[in-house]
């Protein structure tokens, strides 16, 4: 496809596009990361021609999403602290209510969003890569694992281990259940 470009950008400040020159825009469970995330909407929008369209996704609720909930219950489990999150602050699951999204992008300008869930797995090729791919894409797990000992970290291992055995996949990989949001509007 000769009329397809992938930039990185950050939403939270002015996008570097003019104003209504892209046809689309696909954002990959990016904007409930943001600090304000219907600005960065917006700012999206602002740079849609009119009628282009939107779609992102963004998670739903972490206990709809083993393959981190199994982690995060192994830590909590071991007295490791996990930094809370707020409420209302960026983060994995800050945009899980249901209703939301839709808010947010009705706020931001879109017409038309459409949003409803999507069921998938998460594939591992074992527990060892379930364990490392959390533990390198999470920044408050590496934290919680900094603070752990040798001790610590192999019950976390263990636990993950024993919950692996609920999600098997093809030829000894690993299928953990994962839910997420999906969702579409119009500029």
């Amino acid at each position: 496809m000769s009329n397809v470009r992938f930039k990185q950008i950050d939403a939270e400040t002015s996008i570097d596009v003019p104003a209504a020159s892209l046809d689309g825009a696909l954002c990959r469970w990016g904007f409930m990361l943001t600090a304000d995330p219907e600005s960065a909407l917006r700012e999206s929008r602002r740079v849609l021609r009119p009628g282009a369209r939107l779609a992102l996704a963004a998670w739903a609720a972490e206990e709809e999403n083993p393959w981190i909930a199994v982690l995060d219950g192994a830590v909590a489990e071991r007295g490791l602290s996990l930094p809370p999150a707020a409420p209302d602050a960026p983060g994995q699951f800050s945009a899980a209510r249901e209703g939301v999204i839709a808010a947010q992008l009705e706020a931001a300008g879109f017409t038309e969003p459409h949003v409803e869930l999507l069921a998938f797995a998460m594939p591992y090729a074992s527990v060892d890569d379930w364990f490392k791919t959390e533990v390198d894409m999470s920044g408050r797990f590496s934290g919680a694992l900094a603070q752990a000992g040798e001790e610590d970290v192999a019950a976390i291992h263990a636990a993950l281990a024993a919950a692996a055995e609920r999600y098997p996949g093809p030829e000894g990989t690993l299928a953990v259940p994962a839910l997420t949001w999906v969702a579409s509007a119009v500029a």
